[in-house]
């Protein structure tokens, strides 16, 4: 699945939660956050802090990828070189 905006990636988020017949609160007591953390997150994903996003991640079994845009191969999996 691509997600290009946090409108689809908390939408996502909220069709894989009701997939697993988790609530809210379900999710919210997996990782040690209120329950209208994970609402301000399903209706406002832009402005959730990103470690939230992460332990949300983690509630619902999910990992988190990122592929180059437009690329050819994006199984390629070359060395990343920090640059700062």
């Amino acid at each position: 699945m691509k997600i290009s905006t946090t409108k689809q990636l908390s939408a996502y988020l909220k069709n894989v939660r009701l997939d697993s017949h988790l609530s809210q609160t379900d999710v919210a007591k997996k990782v040690g956050v209120r329950q209208d953390t994970v609402s301000n997150f399903e209706l406002r994903a832009g402005t959730t802090k990103l470690d939230t996003f992460f332990k949300l991640l983690s509630a619902l079994e999910l990992d988190f990828e990122i592929t180059p845009r437009n690329s050819l191969n994006n199984d390629d999996k070359s060395d990343w070189k920090e640059e700062w």
